[in-house]
């Protein structure tokens, strides 16, 4: 059985919702006021925050600006390797990135792909990942999946 618009509207309400919350460190303000006809009014500290800066933020790493970053500023982020920075520069130069999503245009970039790299990209703004994300040396700091021990 597949979900409705109207089913899909109130979930993704929901998860913003919910992400507003984690972003701003308070889920109470967060949450969604239906009971209630006045709009719930929002400090300030509790405006809502680009996506990638406030993961960025959160994590302490850092993002790359798409449009802007070199080569060897691409090739910080998890999975992508000498090829496929050049594939981004290189598409970029005659189509300028709109939307972070923009970039499952390049091969080899899929929407799995886009979603384990969207909290460290943005658009516009500086470069600011000085290195890739994960623990030196860790599978995870080179874009891939940790091995699981083997089974005895």
């Amino acid at each position: 059985m597949r979900p409705t618009t109207k089913k899909l509207s109130s979930l993704l309400s929901a998860l913003a919702c919910l992400m507003l919350g984690l972003a701003t460190g308070s889920l109470a303000a967060a949450a969604p006021t239906s009971k209630s006809s006045e709009p719930a009014a929002t400090p300030a500290s509790h405006a809502p925050v680009p996506a990638a800066s406030s993961a960025a933020m959160a994590s302490g790493t850092g993002v790359v600006n798409i449009n802007d970053a070199s080569s060897e500023q691409l090739q910080l982020l998890p999975g992508v390797g000498p090829s496929r920075a050049e594939a981004i520069v290189t598409f970029r130069k005659s189509h300028p990135f709109k939307r972070v999503d923009e970039l499952t245009r390049i091969k080899g970039i899929g929407r799995k792909s886009l979603l384990r790299l969207r909290p460290l990209l943005t658009i516009s703004g500086p470069t600011t990942l000085k290195e890739r994300p994960g623990k030196p040396g860790s599978p995870l700091a080179h874009g891939r999946r940790p091995v699981p021990p083997p089974l005895t």
